[in-house]
């Protein structure tokens, strides 16, 4: 007999590397689905506080527009959370007419209106931010005190936006 030095070729793959094949996928697998959810939390928290910072900007640039134009402010409710401004809005004609606008915290709304009544309804009144927590008009002098603050809550998280300002309100009368 005549014997060949011929080395079998292989042509497939034994179970055993096939598991070892599926564990190291299945572990790959679950490392980019952990790092996926941890984006996704992390994407959604930071949205969160994004809309609480820009509530309470808005609160803030909606006062300053407000009291640059304002003839008279005052805080009108003994637990300071109403502003009462009488602001020269554009009227007909490019004339500015006196309006009186009131800013107030109604449950978890800041809502700002330019028609308020005596009843204070707020129907029609301009929404400018739904996650107050607290909104506190102080006038001290010639110092008007604002603080906003928007917060939101999950199971596991608290998010809070503060903003505190004082505006010159010389020369405007109480």
């Amino acid at each position: 007999m005549h014997r060949t030095n011929h080395t079998p070729t292989r042509r497939g793959v034994t179970l055993i590397e096939v598991m070892i094949a599926s564990a190291l996928l299945v572990l790959a697998a679950a490392g980019m689905m952990d790092i996926a959810v941890r984006v996704m939390r992390e994407h959604a928290r930071c949205s969160r506080q994004d809309v609480l910072d820009s509530e309470t900007a808005l609160v803030i640039e909606a006062l300053v527009r407000d009291l640059s134009r304002a003839r008279k402010a005052g805080a009108a409710s003994a637990s300071g959370k109403v502003l009462s401004l009488l602001v020269n809005l554009p009227g007909p004609g490019a004339k500015a007419v006196e309006t009186p606008v009131e800013y107030a915290l109604d449950g978890t709304r800041i809502l700002r209106t330019n028609a308020p009544s005596k009843t204070r309804s707020w129907d029609g009144a301009q929404v400018l931010a739904v996650n107050a927590s607290r909104f506190v008009v102080e006038r001290r002098g010639n110092l008007l005190r604002v603080e906003v603050i928007c917060s939101s809550e999950t199971r596991a998280e608290r998010f809070e936006s503060v903003r505190k300002t004082d505006f010159y309100v010389g020369g405007l009368e109480e």
